[in-house]
């Protein structure tokens, strides 16, 4: 069933920067989330900023780790 709840950020946001070789923002589905997580987490380096479970379970992370390229 598709959400449609619009997102509203519990903090001011006017933009973001994601430098010359960056990535903006990005939203993946998955059918197992602890699998994904551990992926972007434990392997990748990502880090969990926050986290929501309503009205679905949604994971904001980030990195700013620069010797890690995604191609």
């Amino acid at each position: 069933m598709l959400n449609k709840t619009i997102f509203a950020p519990g903090r001011p946001i006017s933009g973001f920067k994601t430098d010359v070789l960056g990535m903006g923002h990005v939203v993946l589905q998955t059918d197992n989330l602890a699998v994904l997580l551990s992926i972007y987490r434990d392997i990748l380096g990502f880090c969990v900023s926050d986290l929501t479970c309503t009205p679905v379970n949604a994971y904001f992370l980030h990195i700013n780790n620069p010797t890690i390229v995604l191609h």
